[in-house]
């Protein structure tokens, strides 16, 4: 014969002991997205400027880079050549399209980020004006941090 558990008055300090108990546990909340450096203004509605420099290349000497941002208002347009140095596929390849700028991460570091429509191609944007490839993850294209130079 089955017989049910009967009630019993010790049990009722269990009752609060769980709820004291899961109270006090807490769902660790997600950091939130990084916000743009303090010191980093985003680029002005009215804007030109140009970059250069060299990237290491897997099969080639270098990739030279030559990045021409332009905003007026609300059109944002860029040029970029890409020129590979030596290798199996020496040339020039040029690309244009919009950008835009937005808030992004660099190895832990707040910043803005120039993202390119076309190439996908992110650029972090450092204090000192340089640009800096990443990938979406936030992490440098270069381990040795090359950066193209502002003009």
């Amino acid at each position: 014969m089955h017989r049910s558990p009967s009630f019993h008055p010790a049990r009722l300090w269990l009752l609060p002991a769980l709820l004291l108990a899961l109270a006090g546990c807490r769902r660790e909340e997600p950091p939130p997205p990084p916000a743009a450096a303090a010191t980093l203004a985003p680029l002005p509605e009215t804007f030109r400027g140009e970059w250069r420099g060299l990237l290491p290349c897997a099969d080639c000497e270098a990739i030279e880079i030559e990045l021409a941002l332009e905003r007026n208002d609300a059109l944002a347009r860029f040029v970029l050549l890409e020129r590979y140095r030596g290798g199996p596929a020496p040339g020039e390849y040029r690309s244009e399209g919009g950008w835009r700028e937005s808030a992004c991460e660099l190895q832990g570091e707040a910043g803005l980020c120039i993202e390119l429509d076309g190439p996908g191609l992110r650029w972090f944007r450092h204090a000192d004006g340089t640009l800096a490839a990443i990938d979406a993850g936030g992490r440098p294209l270069d381990a040795d941090g090359a950066r193209l130079q502002r003009l």
